[in-house]
């Protein structure tokens, strides 16, 4: 154990002091799996095909924020996504209701008893929780996005992960549901060094996860081939190759995403090998 003293901060110029904790192995700094148990509990222990190389692919709040699959196929967890369904409503319950109505008592009230321009500190100071309650509820989305990919990860047995390489996309050219989802993605870099480090722990068969290229939705999983159905909802794909075994097959759109992801992880893997 290890002390360190920082300078003294604010006016009554306390010291802070950090203690550092440290051991010649990881082992003692381990992550308590016991919520892999509370899961297999609360889902009851449900079975996922083996694979080595398993992928992702992040999209906006709610039973689509991730979708996994493997090198062969997509994997349906939207049945596991109740929890991330309800934090999604009340984020838009913040965003869309609460917030405003807020906002325009606040822009109401602009004065005070006297009559002239004041700070509305009740108004001003429920707002700010409100955005203080969104900020725990996406960062709870987020952590709970890492444990669900560890926790189907250990059930399907997967030695490479693949990491949707969202970090870089922005808003611009986008609106509607592709713009708000992309707002909203889980794009911290500090939650693929979570899950890197949280899989170490987790997964015996665990050897690494990479970035693999967001723009995969749009590219059959099954085929290979690259097409858009301009009458396919957002959530959908649709492949328009007559040869394709999934031909015209409305199929999950963030799934199949997470399909192609899974089989550019391979050939990666592949070509770090040689």
């Amino acid at each position: 154990m290890q002390l360190r003293f920082n300078i003294p901060q604010g006016a009554t110029g306390k010291i802070v002091v950090d203690i550092v904790l440290t051991a010649p192995t990881r082992e003692p700094f381990t992550h308590n799996s016991g919520f892999l148990s509370s899961l297999d509990t609360r889902f009851k222990s449900p079975s996922f095909p083996s694979a080595d190389y398993l992928s992702s692919d992040f999209n906006r709040p709610g039973k689509y924020y991730l979708a996994v699959a493997t090198n062969e196929e997509g994997l349906n967890i939207t049945p596991f996504m109740e929890r991330f369904e309800r934090i999604a409503a009340r984020l838009r319950k913040y965003h869309k209701k609460t917030l405003p109505l807020l906002q325009r008592k606040n822009e109401n009230n602009w004065t005070n008893l006297s009559g002239k321009p004041g700070y509305h500190s009740r108004r001003e100071a429920e707002i700010r929780s409100i955005h203080a309650k969104k900020k725990r509820l996406k960062k709870e989305l987020d952590f709970l996005l890492v444990m669900m990919y560890i926790y189907v990860g250990r059930k399907t047995g997967a030695s490479y992960f693949g990491w949707d390489g969202v970090s870089g996309i922005t808003t611009r050219g986008k609106k509607g549901r592709l713009a708000v989802a992309v707002t909203n993605m889980p794009k911290k870099k500090v939650l693929h060094d979570l899950f890197d480090e949280w899989a170490r722990d987790y997964l015996s068969a665990y050897k690494m996860c990479l970035p693999v290229s967001p723009f995969t939705s749009s590219t059959c999983g099954a085929c290979g081939r690259r097409m858009k159905d301009p009458d396919t909802v957002y959530d959908e794909h649709v492949c328009l190759n007559p040869d394709c075994k999934v031909y015209k097959k409305r199929r999950c759109r963030h799934s199949n995403a997470a399909w192609v992801g899974a089989q550019m992880l391979e050939r990666m893997v592949a070509q770090l090998s040689t």
